[in-house]
């Protein structure tokens, strides 16, 4: 990829593909698909969202998680959207996610919003551009954790 915004792009095209190819076709089917992101990456994300056209899109705000010492997702309150929009007949198909947001620097807690993905079928896509290299090094990875 040659840059953040064409590799979400690229994520977002696969993602839209998969769920499309699930679904029985009619026109008005598209226009239903909902995706999600935190604040911390909106502008990646609304781009790439904006260009495949999806209109309906949850930006999850970000609370100061005590334990970490940082800004995070409400991981419950991400699931609880997931559940309203299925019950309003929307349909979630993704999630754009990040190790080491380039803003603040802070990290999704992939493992939980894994769990929420899979479980609803939504594609999840990790920019790990800032941070990630970091966990290449099992000794540095070691001493981030939960950072």
């Amino acid at each position: 990829m040659n840059s953040i915004s064409e590799g979400y792009f690229s994520s977002v095209n696969v993602a839209k593909h998969l769920k499309m190819k699930d679904l029985p076709f009619d026109s008005p089917t598209q226009f239903k698909l909902v995706a999600y992101y935190p604040e911390s990456s909106q502008f990646w994300c609304r781009k790439a969202l904006f260009i495949k056209e999806i209109h309906h899109q949850r930006v999850l705000p970000l609370i100061y998680h005590t334990e970490r010492l940082n800004y995070t997702i409400d991981v419950t309150a991400f699931e609880n959207q997931v559940k309203k929009d299925l019950s309003e007949g929307l349909i979630p198909f993704w999630f754009g996610a990040s190790i080491g947001a380039t803003a603040i620097g802070c990290n999704d807690p992939i493992d939980q919003i894994g769990k929420i993905c899979k479980q609803y079928g939504l594609f999840l896509t990790v920019d790990a551009a800032y941070k990630g290299t970091s966990w290449v090094c099992p000794e540095y990875r070691e001493e981030t954790e939960g950072l």
